[in-house]
């Protein structure tokens, strides 16, 4: 759940209300603080772009491994012909994911600001710019061709720092929402809900977290 002070700010944010009385230099030294908020769900200064990362990949885990699929996390590999150069992985699924992956998979999350000004002009006229340019991002970054020399297939889970995510994203999630309702002998309906609720809380609180260590600096530095 989210405390008060959160609901709040994320309320205001999904109203485009401001939060802030005017922009303000930001610590990162890189953009300004804007009225509001957007550039807080981007900055990398007090670790909530990571902290986010990691949340969203502990509700996958869970979902994964509540759907009895083996999956472990943050396993490194080295990369074949490539010297030193390695690829350490969020999430490992150590069979096919139906409709999704025909083999292993390789899970890396990304979480994409589509608000941010790169983005901003483009993602509000296509929903799905922002969680493109997330996983075109691991593209280029991600040698894809030796995760394929291993065994595995790379899957980006592309996730929209607002709550939106990818159609692939979406297919593996409902995929292991089936297993686990047919385990558990519940209705789809109610583990699905469960579960979207679940990611999209996560998501709400870091945004919430971002923005107010934003304020806690406004405030100290009057």
């Amino acid at each position: 759940m989210l405390d008060s002070m959160d609901f709040r700010l994320c309320v205001r944010r999904n109203l485009r209300v401001t939060i802030f009385d005017s922009p303000r230099d930001c610590k990162c030294l890189l953009a300004e603080v804007d009225v509001y908020g957007d550039h807080a769900l981007s900055c990398k200064p007090d670790g909530g772009v990571v902290g986010r990362h990691d949340a969203i990949c502990r509700v996958i885990h869970r979902l994964i491994r509540e759907a009895l699929y083996d999956c472990a996390t943050e396993l490194t590999y080295d990369l074949p012909g490539a010297g030193k150069k390695t690829y350490r992985a969020d999430l490992v699924v150590v069979m096919p994911i139906p409709g999704v992956t025909t083999r292993k998979a390789l899970l890396d999350v990304t979480v994409i600001n589509p608000t941010a000004k790169y983005l901003a002009k483009a993602a509000s006229k296509d929903p799905e710019v922002a969680m493109n340019a997330g996983i075109d991002s691991k593209h280029y970054k991600i040698d894809v061709e030796k995760i394929n020399e291993l065994g595995f297939d790379f899957l980006p889970l592309s996730f929209e720092a607002t709550g939106g995510f990818d159609a692939n994203t979406e297919n593996a999630c409902l995929f292991f929402l089936g297993e686990k309702a047919k385990f558990q002998n519940r209705e789809f309906a109610e583990v699905s809900a469960e579960f979207w609720h679940s990611l999209s809380i996560v998501i709400q609180r870091w945004t919430a977290h971002m923005i107010r260590n934003r304020l806690y600096e406004a405030t100290t530095q009057v």
